[in-house]
């Protein structure tokens, strides 16, 4: 084994992972003659339940600062529902999230975990803010899931003609194209024309 994979070896501790975060389970051996501190298993919560039932499912990657491995988990590896899949309803008209929008709108992905929609790629390469100066907040289909059924397709097609969303989408295939080796990063173009 590589010095560098035996730097990263975990040290026989037994660890348990909740929503990729790994805690320490084992009694705390810092202190030499005191008694062993048993440190308290977190609780799951609801959220955290969806979360390990569906582990792909694009609410486990929104709000937070994404490495390269999760982008494209959420560009290539998100969780689709099966066509069969029943959708919770929601409001007097039981309106609920329609399978055919998925085909209709490439970027869209639905969150069984918020029972919600989000953007792909906005979640992946958007930022917080837009618009000239950053004066304009993303929110739903990229920070918040879109849950407004009645107004759904009017809501998605707006979104596809935002300038962050198509700078994003443009990102994302790019990305794609070099994370898959298809296409060289910058860096590698310029080394081959030197």
């Amino acid at each position: 084994m590589s010095s560098i994979l035996k730097f990263f070896k975990s040290d026989n501790k037994n660890t348990t992972s909740v929503s990729n975060v790994s805690i320490d389970v084992d009694s705390d051996k810092s202190s030499v003659g005191s008694p062993p501190i048993k440190r308290r298993k977190p609780e799951m919560s609801q959220s955290d339940a969806d979360r390990n039932i569906f582990p792909n499912d694009i609410a486990n990657f929104c709000r937070k600062q994404l490495n390269d491995i999760e982008k494209y988990e959420v560009l290539v590896h998100n969780w689709i529902p099966d066509v069969d899949f029943k959708f919770p309803t929601s409001g007097k008209r039981n309106l609920k999230f329609q399978h055919s929008w998925l085909r209709s709108f490439v970027w869209l992905v639905y969150s069984a975990a918020e029972d919600g929609a989000y953007c792909r790629y906005c979640v992946s390469f958007g930022s917080n803010s837009v618009g000239k100066g950053g004066h304009q907040n993303t929110n739903l289909l990229v920070q918040t899931a879109f849950q407004d059924w009645k107004k759904a397709l009017e809501k998605f097609r707006e979104h596809q003609k935002k300038k962050y969303h198509l700078d994003a989408m443009e990102d994302g295939q790019n990305f794609k194209l070099i994370y898959e080796k298809r296409k060289s990063d910058v860096i590698s173009e310029i080394d081959i024309g030197r």
